[in-house]
Formats: C-alpha cells, structure tokens, sequence
C-alpha cells in the first residue's frame, strides 16, 4: 500500500503513530498532555540591525514527530503529482495523439526535472540588435505573454514569482543583454513553476 493510500486509511490516533514510527503513546503525550510551556525551547539572537529576535525551537520529540510527519506529507504529495502526469499524458493523449502525448511528456521531464530547456517550450523571437542594447527585464515579460504589463511584473518580483535562466529576479531594473543566452543560445523566462518561455534572438 502506497504512503498515500496508508494515510487516507488511518482512522485513528494508532494508525497515524504507525505511519510516523512513533509509538501512540508518545505521539498522545505530545500532543495532548505535554505542557505546552515545555515543547519550545526560547533564546534570542541579534538582528543586523540591532535589537534581538525572539526564537521558539521545538524540543526534540515534537521536532522528530514534526520531520517524519512532514516526509510523509511529502511522499503523498509525490504520489499525487505522480497521478497527475498520467492523468495529463492520457488526456493530451486522448486529444492530440499519443505522439503529441510523449512530447509534451519530454518536454515537462526536461524543463521541470531536469533544470534542461525544451525545444518544445513557446518561444518569442527578438532581434538580436535590440537584445545588444539590452532589454529591461519587465517589457521582456510583457512582450513574452508571461504577464500582461509591466506593473503586473513588478509584483511578480516582489512575490518572488520570475526568473531568468532559473535565477530569481530580484531588481525590476534589470537589463537582458548577450550575456544572459544559455548555451542553446536562449533566455528562459519563468512565471511560478509552471510557465516557461524561451526568448530567441535572430
């Protein structure tokens, strides 16, 4: 039975404790009876710019209980995005073609897998004399259709949510130049982890 299934299963306290590798009766301690004055440890540490930050640590139990408990959350969200490459490999296959299928199969390996670039990815040709000039990083977003203006990028960056080349970006002032193609001779721009598109010069 996968991790997945086992944790759907578990109707009790028993079963949850087994999957965890814990005993029941020190999974019950900590989370029911353990005075909760005494599962954190708190110390200070100073900050960069003066003044100190309050720290709470878990004790070990509740820190080892805390771990396996994340694995299994892991493991189960593994096995879920297991299921939905199949289910969206069956689907382009039932459009598409089980061709078309493999490819996009191909390409979602090589991208997310693999850290690769996919030669199945969009990709928006620029001119090369305007990439020597450089080219600000928003209007790069705007023109690739990743983002819709260049007031939207911004707050991408803020989020934390572009990248360039798998870097995040992090100045909105930035500048694209030669410097920034990859080996395949591209610049892949990123939105979250799912949409990619690569920037050709010609």
């Amino acid at each position: 039975m996968s991790r997945l299934d086992a944790l759907k299963t578990a109707t009790s306290l028993h079963d949850l404790a087994q999957l965890l590798n814990f005993k029941p009766k020190a999974v019950s301690y900590i989370l029911y009876k353990q005075p909760a004055a005494t599962k954190y440890t708190t110390f200070e540490i100073p900050k960069r710019n003066g003044g100190h930050r309050t720290i709470k640590a878990p004790v070990d139990g509740l820190k080892l209980l805390q771990r396996r408990l994340s694995d299994l959350l892991q493991d189960c969200v593994q096995e879920i995005n297991e299921a939905k490459k199949v289910l969206a490999s069956e689907a382009t296959a039932l459009l598409h073609g089980r061709p078309a299928a493999e490819e996009a199969a191909k390409a979602a390996r090589t991208t997310f897998e693999e850290g690769g670039l996919a030669e199945a990815l969009p990709t928006v040709e620029i001119k090369r004399a305007e990439l020597e000039k450089k080219i600000g990083v928003l209007s790069a977003y705007v023109r690739s259709g990743l983002v819709a203006s260049t007031s939207e990028a911004r707050r991408q960056i803020k989020g934390g949510g572009l990248k360039v080349n798998d870097a995040a970006v992090t100045d909105d002032k930035m500048m694209l130049t030669p410097k920034d193609l990859t080996p395949e001779g591209v610049i892949k721009l990123s939105l979250g982890r799912k949409k990619h598109v690569l920037l050709k010069p010609i």
